[in-house]
C-alpha cells in the first residue's frame, strides 16, 4: 500500500509538474504570439519604409535629372552670353578702328583746310 501511496504521489506530482510544464507552455506559445504579431508589425513598417525609400530614390533620380538639365541650360546660356560678349568686343573694335579712321581722315582734311586757308590768306595780304 505503501508503494502504491508513493506512486501515486510520485504520479501527482509528475501531474503537478506536467501542469506547471503546460503552463509554461502555454506563456511561451502566447509570448511567441506576441513576438510574432510584433515582427509582423515590424515587417509591415520595413515594407513601409521600403516604399517610402523607393518613392525618395525616385523622386531624387527625378530631382537630379532637373538639376542636370538646368546646368545644361545654364551652361548653354553661359555659352551664348560667351559668344554675344565675344562678338560686341569684336564690334567694338571695329567701331574703334573706323571710329579711328575717320577720325585721322577728318584730322587730315582740317589739316588741308587749314594750309589751304593759309595760303589763301597770304595770297589775299599780298595783294
Amino acid at each position: 500500500m505503501e508503494k502504491i501511496l508513493e506512486m501515486l504521489q510520485t504520479l501527482l506530482e509528475e501531474q503537478k509538474e506536467q501542469k506547471a510544464f503546460r503552463e509554461e507552455m502555454r506563456e511561451f506559445q502566447g509570448g511567441m504570439r506576441e513576438f510574432q504579431e510584433e515582427m509582423r508589425e515590424f515587417q509591415e513598417e520595413m515594407r513601409e519604409f521600403q516604399g517610402e525609400m523607393h518613392e525618395f530614390q525616385g523622386e531624387m533620380r527625378e530631382f537630379q535629372g532637373e538639376m542636370r538639365e538646368f546646368r545644361n541650360e545654364a551652361n548653354e546660356r553661359f555659352e551664348t552670353l560667351e559668344k554675344l560678349v565675344i562678338q560686341n568686343s569684336e564690334k567694338l573694335d571695329n567701331n574703334r578702328n573706323y571710329v579711328n579712321k575717320k577720325i585721322n581722315f577728318i584730322e587730315h582734311k582740317q589739316l588741308q583746310l587749314e594750309q589751304r586757308i593759309f595760303e589763301l590768306e597770304s595770297r589775299y595780304e599780298r595783294q
